[in-house]
């Protein structure tokens, strides 16, 4: 299951760019316990892996500054990014952002991956999959989002997620309203 959620330029400060993925991290643990444990993305989850506290203070310690030159130097303009996931490796589960950007190269981005089984379990609802998306579009203020599965995705072959559609769609310049696409459902 892909949640993308995109906003244009907009110049924010490292601590707004926390506080926004802070924001995101206690929607999702409010609604389901997967999302209640978090570590740093690419780390292995073992006995001394530093789970990571859904606090400003080690959030920070995340958030780095984008470094796109080949001298590796910091481009102000290309805001900040982390990444976090839930250790889970049967229910594995990530979530990034690319926040503060204020250029037409870099476009900014909340993306949640989910196994595409998240939607067909017990674990949760659709109803819950459309609260979520919707306090998700709040917590970033997202110009354009989309919900649907990985597997519709690669089947689309690339593009930018949000014009490829999906099940839940979301447009701020066409309407606050999401719409939902009930014949793109299907997992395969």
């Amino acid at each position: 299951m892909f949640y993308g959620l995109y906003w244009s330029a907009r110049k924010e400060s490292r601590s707004e760019c926390i506080s926004r993925f802070l924001c995101v991290l206690h929607v999702l643990a409010s609604r389901n316990d997967f999302f209640c444990q978090w570590y740093r993305k690419g780390s292995k989850v073992s006995k001394t892996a530093k789970r990571i506290d859904l606090t400003h203070e080690d959030l920070s310690e995340l958030f780095t500054q984008n470094r796109r030159d080949h001298i590796d130097t910091v481009i102000e303009e290309l805001g900040f990014s982390a990444a976090l996931w839930n250790g889970m490796d049967g229910f594995a589960t990530s979530v990034s952002i690319t926040c503060g950007a204020y250029t037409s190269v870099v476009k900014n981005n909340l993306v949640l991956q989910l196994p595409d089984r998240f939607l067909v379990s017990q674990y949760c609802s659709e109803k819950s999959l459309i609260e979520i998306f919707e306090s998700l579009i709040q917590c970033v203020e997202a110009d354009f989002a989309v919900v649907t599965s990985n597997n519709y995705l690669n089947r689309k072959g690339g593009g930018t997620p949000w014009e490829l559609g999906g099940w839940l769609n979301y447009n701020k310049s066409y309407s606050s309203k999401i719409d939902v696409r009930d014949d793109l459902i299907s997992l395969d």
